[in-house]
């Protein structure tokens, strides 16, 4: 008897499977119609089946999307800030602002706020003075423009390539450590105070703080916005050297710091106190010298040594000066017109 898989049927059979088309799976006639087979049974059911899992899996996402409209509604219209928005905003990335486009952190705001309510709660709990707390709206307010500068301190630092290591993160924990005495204890001093521990310290005032530094010197010598302020140093500089008035008028004419009152006179000061280009120049010159044009990160300085102290051995430890003081530009000034030029959208109204 033939099988299914043998070539030699009979001459009835063949005219069987020529009448229905030399298909034997059922289509007579190109007719898509006909008995139905195991496999295509089979097909069916898996395309039943693709369907299934297919609805389930939009219905899935438009309850997420709907979930995510109603927390949005929320966040943006009823002002909804609990303990519950704040765990669902650290999954999804809702934005509280936008800065040329760069998404300020609606979990970032939420969080800085919460920790500095509980900060303020505690000083209230040990019986500190509620005098200066800010009010609900305020410190939002307060917050929010930490952050958005923040942001614009970042977009800065790429202008400037300037990065923030892990090296510097740790020096100045160092920093922090040496005044408090141990590591624990500054610990402990973050989880009473404001619920982090060193890592979240870190992140939240330490990088911004380190980088702002950075952005500060970075400003400073950028000569594209100082070449003005630097002009007039040098104009001032000539008239010291000219000696016809005395440094200490030309400081009480020309200084732009608190010492211009007394002359420019910065008292005796040893190493260590200074920052690092104003201490090196200010102990390679000699009694009754004067610098040329010293850059930090203050502005451009003209230096006066007037007294020197030695040790038994003549090593200089310590020096007093006077100094003039013409400031560029600060990371203040930069950041006030950054923030000018900026497009910035707040999308939480108080």
């Amino acid at each position: 008897m033939p099988t299914p898989f043998d070539g030699g049927r009979g001459k009835n059979e063949q005219e069987q499977v020529k009448n229905y088309g030399g298909n034997n799976f059922g289509e007579k006639n190109g007719s898509s119609i006909g008995p139905m087979s195991p496999i295509s049974g089979s097909r069916i059911r898996g395309l039943n089946t693709r369907k299934f899992f297919f609805g389930v899996a939009v219905g899935f996402v438009g309850i997420l999307i709907l979930s995510a409209i109603i927390l949005g509604v929320g966040i943006y219209r009823l002002g909804w800030n609990g303990k519950a928005v704040h765990k669902l905003t650290k999954i999804l990335p809702y934005p509280v602002a936008f800065v040329n486009w760069h998404v300020v952190s609606f979990f970032d705001y939420q969080d800085d706020i919460m920790t500095l309510q509980n900060f303020f709660a505690k000083q209230e709990e040990a019986g500190g003075t509620t005098e200066g707390i800010p009010t609900d709206n305020e410190l939002k307010k307060s917050v929010l423009d930490r952050l958005i500068q923040n942001e614009i301190a970042g977009q800065l630092a790429k202008k400037y390539k300037v990065t923030v290591s892990d090296g510097d993160l740790e020096a100045e924990i160092g920093k922090i450590v040496a005044q408090d005495g141990s590591r624990e204890k500054v610990e402990e001093t973050l989880k009473s105070q404001y619920g982090w521990g060193i890592d979240q310290f870190k992140i939240k005032i330490l990088k911004p703080f380190i980088l702002q530094q950075k952005l500060q010197e970075a400003i400073a010598k950028d000569e594209s916005l100082n070449q003005e302020i630097k002009k007039k140093a040098e104009e001032v500089l000539a008239e010291v050297k000219k000696g016809e008035k005395s440094f200490e008028e030309l400081a009480g004419q020309y200084s732009e710091d608190g010492t211009a009152t007394e002359g420019g006179d910065l008292g005796y000061f040893g190493k260590g106190t200074m920052v690092a280009e104003f201490e090196q120049a200010a102990f390679a010159l000699g009694k009754g010298e004067v610098s040329g044009l010293v850059q930090t990160k203050y502005g451009y300085h003209i230096i006066k040594v007037e007294e020197q102290i030695k040790d038994a051995s003549g090593e200089i430890t310590q020096v007093r000066a006077r100094h003039i003081l013409l400031k560029t530009k600060s990371l203040d000034d930069v950041l006030s017109e950054e923030t000018g030029k900026a497009k910035i959208w707040r999308l939480i109204k108080f």
